[in-house]
């Protein structure tokens, strides 16, 4: 019986050996894949959106739908730090994981002669080396 113990203890120690490596090596990264209630990296409108699914970004849509005037939206893009492209009306922020991946957030818009959007949609991709 002991010698069952001892083995369970030993696959234990060695399951747990690489997620405590890990935890160390890159804390910020275990916690935001860990415990992603805890932090969210993630601009506060985007954190309810689902990989591949813009309908998912509930409170991106709500607040950025069409008849806004585009500067908020763009107003809001340089605030939380995304990389605006203006000519293609889209604009890139790359969200730091758990190595080897991170999540790109990408947001299109397109607006009217009179500076209101036509329509606007945050997609967010995983992006792994």
């Amino acid at each position: 019986m002991k010698v069952l113990r001892r083995i369970a203890l030993i696959l234990v120690v060695l399951c747990l050996t690489p997620i405590a490596a890990i935890a160390l090596l890159f804390p910020e990264g275990f916690v935001n894949t860990a415990s992603p209630a805890l932090y969210d990296p993630r601009p506060a409108l985007l954190r309810d959106a689902q990989w591949q699914d813009p309908a998912s970004a509930k409170s991106f849509n709500a607040r950025f739908h069409a008849g806004v005037p585009a500067m908020e939206l763009v107003e809001w893009l340089g605030e939380n730090d995304f990389a605006i492209n203006f000519a293609d009306q889209r604009a890139n922020l790359m969200i730091q994981g758990l190595p080897p991946c991170n999540d790109l957030i990408i947001i299109f818009w397109k607006a009217d002669d009179a500076g209101l959007l036509i329509e606007s949609r945050a997609v967010i991709a995983q992006s792994c080396l």
